[in-house]
């Protein structure tokens, strides 16, 4: 999705609430990306709504694009509450600063497809790989990859992380490109919140 800045409607939100807790790691190569399976570790909390986080993933580029441009990397973290409805976080991952817990991430990046790594000595927090800023663009959308279930939430973090170019095209070396091209707006109105 292109978000247009100067088209974005801000809103009288409540801000996100995230509480994500250290948890082992347990990092997949499906042959897609490259995903961390959550286990009980933490909850997004949107206007009283609670999700669970159920595993976060990587795309390179970006699947969202602010004002046509896309970001190297983008993190996007996927919730389910109880009803099994979805809410997807995304970061933009620009190019700066090497991240902390990435280099965590990447020592254990599984190079083949298929391949998973279960380090129970290993921990990370998801908490670690967000921005300061909970600000964030809202639409409702569907997911990225098949089956492309529609009635997702999305919150696309306004402020991006970095990562360093190593980093970057570490990521790169395993998953090339698989980022779903740009899609159009569909009427959908997209809201901003401080």
């Amino acid at each position: 999705m292109n978000i247009v800045t100067t088209k974005v409607v801000q809103a009288d939100q409540a801000a996100l609430v995230v509480s994500y807790q250290d948890t082992s790691l347990e990092i997949l190569n499906n042959g897609h990306t490259v995903e961390d399976d959550y286990h009980n570790g933490g909850t997004l909390t949107v206007d009283g709504h609670e999700y669970k986080l159920s595993q976060f993933h990587f795309h390179s580029p970006s699947e969202h694009t602010l004002d046509g441009k896309h970001a190297p990397l983008e993190l996007h973290l996927v919730h389910k509450d109880a009803a099994g409805s979805l809410a997807v976080i995304g970061v933009l991952i620009q190019q700066g600063p090497a991240q902390p817990e990435l280099a965590v991430l990447w020592q254990h990046l599984p190079t083949k497809a298929g391949r998973k790594e279960e380090l129970e000595g290993v921990q990370v927090n998801a908490s670690r790989l967000l921005p300061a800023s909970p600000a964030s663009y809202r639409y409702s959308g569907s997911l990225t990859t098949p089956p492309c279930s529609e009635d997702v939430d999305w919150f696309v973090l306004q402020q991006p992380i970095t990562a360093s170019a190593a980093q970057i095209a570490a990521f790169r070396k395993v998953i090339s490109r698989n980022n779903r091209p740009t899609q159009p707006l569909h009427g959908r109105t997209i809201t901003a919140t401080k």
